[in-house]
């Protein structure tokens, strides 16, 4: 759990960061005792509209959202990034359940405002869109912990849609 927890802060990491730092210059330090001495900030893929919640797969694919409405897969092998899932619902942060399927944050702004689940073969379907019969406001980052439950935020900083919900949770 560990190491898969600092592989994907990691992986976070250089795709959040990419286009802010220059790699030639990157130097880990004690003070990022996470990021191995010898590790280098890599640039994977940058043609996106808005690249959030990225997360690793149980294959070594790197998964990620470009909020313009697809998700993505980066894979280290091939060096190749395709779409794993287009009109994605705006989908935000995302994580991989113990099974291999992908939990998406989608969001708002037209958006789904939900969670949703796809498995590899690409088959979506709705775990939660509302909380005591409302609708979500826009689902952005979530967990999965050790027994598989799932918490997300729930903030509404986008989007026109009908705000059901008249505050911001997890």
């Amino acid at each position: 759990m560990p190491a898969n927890f600092f592989s994907r802060l990691i992986v976070g990491g250089f795709l959040l960061c990419a286009h802010q730092v220059n790699a030639a210059n990157f130097k880990p330090t004690a003070q990022n005792s996470i990021i191995p001495k010898d590790a280098k900030v890599e640039f994977l893929w940058g043609e996106g509209e808005f690249t959030e919640g990225p997360t690793l797969g149980p294959d070594g694919v790197i998964y990620f959202s470009d909020i313009g409405n697809r998700t993505l897969k980066f894979d280290p092998r091939t060096k190749g990034t395709t779409v794993f899932r287009d009109d994605s619902g705006k989908s935000n942060g995302l994580m991989m359940d113990r099974k291999g399927n992908l939990i998406a944050c989608e969001g708002a702004n037209g958006g789904r405002r939900r969670i949703s689940i796809t498995s590899s073969e690409g088959k979506t379907r709705v775990l939660a869109d509302r909380w005591q019969g409302k609708r979500f406001n826009s689902p952005n980052d979530l967990a999965i912990d050790a027994k598989g439950r799932a918490y997300f935020t729930d903030p509404r900083y986008v989007g026109d849609e009908p705000r059901e919900i008249d505050f911001e949770g997890v």
